[in-house]
């Protein structure tokens, strides 16, 4: 039997080490609303958004490089501007381009939310309900990521924009659980 092959994310050709603006978006596995809840178009971030949030924050202190320059963290993804802003660029596009700075950064991000949320998850939840380990959250992002290479001022307007208002259309948004079909990949952008 011969698998599907899996679309990929990113482009063949493009340099993910240039300098510029990119519109990343992170999803949690199945959709799974875990970050966040939205209420009367207010974002009320849980513990696990909270850390997500604060992981977001130290990705401008890790790295000169990058600054995280608009982001919102909904119930079961998360919307970021990320600016690439090195210095010294490699001109000669890479062959590998999923070994990109960008794809480090979120690999890393994903990596040390998934370790800080299984800790407290650990710490609290088993204790308090006496739970096993085995039943505790294993995996709570969607492997790898969707991104869009900003190309100008329009698209970097419309994105923030989109941002901005993600929690006013959430009962709308392609991202909540009840406007999901199965095996529905549509991405807003």
């Amino acid at each position: 039997m011969t698998l599907p092959k899996r679309k990929k994310n990113r482009l063949n050709n493009y340099n993910y080490n240039r300098n510029g603006y990119y519109f990343i978006t992170i999803c949690a596995k199945n959709h799974q609303c875990i970050f966040s809840n939205v209420t009367d178009n207010n974002l009320i971030l849980n513990k696990y958004g909270m850390i997500v949030a604060k992981h977001i924050n130290r990705i401008d202190k890790l790295s000169n490089s990058v600054k995280i320059v608009k982001y919102i963290i909904m119930p079961n993804h998360i919307h970021m501007i990320l600016a690439l802003c090195r210095e010294s660029i490699v001109c000669v596009p890479q062959v590998d381009s999923t070994k990109s700075q960008i794809s480090k950064i979120i690999q890393s991000f994903k990596s040390a939310i998934t370790k800080e949320i299984w800790a407290y998850y650990q710490s609290n939840t088993l204790k308090q309900n006496g739970m096993h380990k085995n039943s505790a959250l294993h995996t709570i992002w969607q492997k790898s990521f969707h991104d869009h290479i900003i190309l100008n001022e329009k698209q970097y307007q419309k994105i923030w924009n989109y941002i901005d208002t993600n929690q006013q259309k959430w009962l709308l948004d392609c991202y909540n659980p009840s406007n999901l079909k199965p095996n529905d990949k549509k991405h807003p952008m």
